[in-house]
């Protein structure tokens, strides 16, 4: 089977295709940003095939990450802080086979003086920094034989489930005497939109 693609000159060709209109099928529930690691399943609703020949599925995979680093220099030097993290969350087929990562990175710079005797990642030893962003993914499918997961089943209905999952991790270098904190969480939905040709 092909790979699915991504927007580019697939999409444009099916939607110039004489009576060709898209059938939008709506979003799908929502994934709210939660702590990393995770891993959950998308449903969308599939194309009823009483309504015309499928001939491409365009899905908009809409996700938003949040990253939160607090440093604090315990020690008695000045201390030069880098702080960074990595976010990556990832929309597959029911086959296993990947539709679209979508990647966050965040970073921050600090020197950080010598430890002022309260623990609160603030004031001249400490630091925290919160970053927060929104990025899509936009993938076109035409594929007969990946379209064929879109399907609905005789009488329509049904849902084709998608598995995502969500990871990152951060690094924060500097010398010895450091105390931190990492949080980092990630969201996601996906929508869908059919492209078809009515029956005649």
């Amino acid at each position: 089977m092909r790979p699915a693609r991504p927007l580019s000159a697939a999409l444009a060709a099916a939607l110039l295709l004489p009576g060709a209109p898209p059938a939008s099928a709506g979003l799908g529930p929502l994934h709210r940003p939660s702590a990393l690691p995770w891993a959950d399943t998308v449903q969308l609703r599939t194309f009823d095939a009483r309504h015309g020949q499928l001939l491409a599925a365009h899905l908009v995979i809409t996700a938003h990450a949040r990253t939160r680093i607090s440093v604090e220099n315990t020690s008695d030097t000045p201390q030069l802080v880098q702080a960074g993290s990595t976010t990556r969350v990832r929309v597959l087929l029911p086959s296993g086979q990947t539709l679209a990562t979508v990647p966050f990175d965040a970073g921050d710079q600090w020197v950080l003086a010598p430890y002022d005797g309260v623990l609160d990642f603030a004031g001249s030893s400490g630091r925290s920094a919160d970053h927060s962003a929104r990025s899509r993914a936009e993938v076109v499918i035409t594929d007969p034989a990946l379209l064929l997961y879109f399907l609905s089943p005789p009488g329509g209905g049904g849902r084709v489930e998608l598995p995502a999952a969500a990871i990152g991790f951060a690094d924060v270098l500097g010398g010895d005497g450091l105390s931190r904190e990492v949080s980092l969480e990630a969201g996601l939905r996906v929508r869908v939109d059919y492209v078809f040709a009515p029956w005649s």
